[in-house]
């Protein structure tokens, strides 16, 4: 794919080749144009069909026009003619600059395009990608000024380059300041190679920080001073939402007593489960506990082997034996597959088309594989508390969901405020599972423009029938997951934590083309 940008001060193509241009967009984008330009508009509804036959080299489908105004035109081109290239340019006067926007283009259509820039007296500059401007060179004429600029998408320089602001005498005052220094280098790197090599990396574009001991390093902050803050909003955060110390060694009891059964047969694992739960009249979360015992042990055989499962399989034969019990029956929600939209994804979308003039026809939203979204709420829509995205581990390596996932979270945060829901009393959870580990993360917006993601709690699913002791720290996991979908649900029923208005929030970033995680 090529794409040319080229600012011109006066342009004067021939009714005919405008005509093609128009025939070969889509008819949205069509109808977008045609608004805004009186003169595409009578040429396109003054001219017949056969007008296309007069360029029988031009392939249907593979030329489209993105943008234009008055003085820049945007041609996008699987197949670029000499002869079309030579009929376009030789009508473009005073051309300012051609810029070259592209994605590794092969050998052949770079001495295409230099073909006929270099035939065509009109073009003197032309700007190409840093990294291809030696290919560029060596095909093109000498009297031709080649420069090199990095790829650049506007929608990233506007919403990243602007620092988050720092509010005074906030207790993240400090981790704001970080993460302004660090998207300041991350976009410097970013004109350099056009790609990140660290989830964090596109997060903090967006505003977003990973709280959590694993990723202190990659924001050069002091180790000892990175642990006090993750620390600190972990206490925060998971406040009354711990299970109770007399009920972990409850649940601690059973799920060893269960462990060590298993590992004489797995008949008498499920036996002694059978009894306990006969026997059972404790809380909610250790009756979660026992059912998740008596789930995993109706799926699990001695061939189980979890690290070699598919996506589905995992899903079925592993996750949702443990997870669903603790979210299934959580009243004023509903819980959903991988088949359901996430609408706070779509509007997102749909806004950031409209502002880069996009055509919003085929946008969809992203589908988290689960989720759950809350029923009654005192807005217009149903906003969402909890995504869950799940890979296997051999997924997990090459196409991670971090990305993804915090993205999301964001969305679901921004929709919220902008909903009129306080600032304070907004978050969203999130569960990240890779093969058989799983990291609970809690996503809020404390001060305007930044979203630290705090890592809450992390777990293991059982690989195998010897392995059922790590249930323990699971079910936890998992209650204080449940525990905060019902917080936020309760300050969701609540119309206290909903203002007079909404405020504004700064929408994510556009998606670089090469890229090692999902972005949008």
């Amino acid at each position: 794919m090529l794409k040319l940008k080229v600012t011109f001060k006066v342009c004067d193509l021939p009714t005919t080749v405008w005509y093609i241009i128009f025939t070969l967009i889509k008819p949205n984008d069509l109808q977008t144009l045609l608004c805004v330009n009186h003169r595409m508009r009578h040429c396109v509804l003054s001219h017949s069909p056969r007008l296309k036959q007069q360029f029988p080299s031009t392939r249907p489908n593979y030329l489209e026009v993105e943008i234009r105004t008055t003085n820049v035109l945007v041609l996008s081109s699987r197949y670029f003619s000499f002869e079309w290239g030579m009929e376009v340019f030789n009508h473009f006067y005073n051309v300012e600059t051609l810029e070259v926007i592209t994605t590794e283009p092969g050998s052949k259509l770079i001495k295409r395009v230099c073909a006929v820039i270099s035939q065509s007296d009109n073009v003197k500059n032309i700007i190409v990608p840093s990294k291809d401007i030696l290919r560029w060179k060596r095909y093109i004429d000498k009297s031709v000024s080649v420069s090199g600029l990095p790829v650049t998408y506007p929608f990233i320089n506007n919403a990243a380059e602007d620092p988050i602001p720092t509010p005074y005498n906030s207790p993240y005052t400090c981790l704001i300041e970080c993460l302004n220094i660090y998207r300041k280098s991350v976009l410097e790197k970013f004109n350099l190679s056009s790609k990140f090599n660290q989830p964090t990396e596109p997060l903090s574009l967006n505003g977003i920080m990973i709280l959590s001991n694993k990723y202190g390093d990659e924001y050069n902050m002091l180790v000892r001073e990175w642990e006090s803050h993750v620390l600190r909003n972990v206490e925060i955060l998971t406040k009354d939402a711990l299970v109770p110390i007399e009920e972990v060694t409850v649940i601690a009891d059973y799920v060893n007593q269960v462990a060590e059964s298993s590992k004489k047969s797995l008949a008498t694992a499920k036996y002694l489960v059978q009894v306990i739960k006969s026997g059972n009249c404790g809380s909610e979360s250790i009756s979660s506990c026992i059912q998740t015992l008596e789930n995993i042990l109706n799926k699990i055989t001695y061939t189980w082997n979890p690290l070699e499962m598919s996506e589905d399989t995992l899903n079925m034969s592993l996750f949702d034996p443990v997870f669903n019990h603790f979210v299934d029956k959580i009243s004023h929600s509903k819980y959903h597959g991988a088949d359901h939209e996430l609408f706070e994804s779509r509007k997102r979308k749909l806004e950031q088309a409209t502002f880069n003039h996009q055509s919003t026809n085929d946008i969809r939203g992203r589908k988290p594989d689960r989720s759950i979204e809350v029923l009654q709420s005192h807005t217009s829509y149903k906003p969402h508390v909890l995504l869950v995205e799940i890979k296997t581990q051999y997924q997990a390596r090459h196409s991670p969901d971090l990305v993804k996932l915090c993205t999301e979270l964001k969305d679901c945060i921004d929709i919220a405020i902008k909903n009129g829901m306080k600032r304070d009393r907004c978050f969203a959870v999130g569960l990240l599972v890779e093969g058989r580990e799983c990291t609970l993360f809690v996503a809020c917006s404390p001060e305007k423009h930044f979203y630290p993601v705090t890592e809450v709690s992390s777990f293991y699913l059982p690989t195998c029938y010897k392995d059922l002791g790590v249930l323990k720290d699971t079910v936890l996991g998992l209650c204080l997951c449940r525990n905060l979908v019902l917080r936020y649900i309760g300050f969701h029923l609540d119309q206290s934590n909903f203002g007079n208005g909404s405020e504004d929030v700064r929408l994510n970033c556009a998606s670089p083309k090469r890229h090692i995680e999902y972005y949008v």
